[in-house]
């Protein structure tokens, strides 16, 4: 089901609400269904993921990418 409400095969979503045309793909959206941010590849472990989720609830990714994020957040 589409942010519209209408269903929607998982290809047509991923083309029309954030042009999506490979995987795997992280994309998150806000309560209105609007992108915030996508993180195209696989990340390697849990803790990527985990901090992939920090990056996006923090907003760090109004100002920064994700890599270099991670590795500020790593070298810290």
């Amino acid at each position: 089901t589409g942010f519209d409400g209408q269903e929607v095969v998982e290809k047509d979503f991923a083309l029309k609400y954030s042009r999506i045309r490979a995987t795997p793909v992280f994309a998150c959206f806000d309560a209105d269904g609007n992108l915030l941010t996508r993180y195209t590849g696989a990340v390697k472990n849990v803790d990527e993921f985990m901090l992939l989720g920090e990056y996006v609830i923090g907003g760090h990714y109004k100002n920064t990418r994700f890599n270099a994020f991670k590795r500020n957040r790593l070298s810290s």
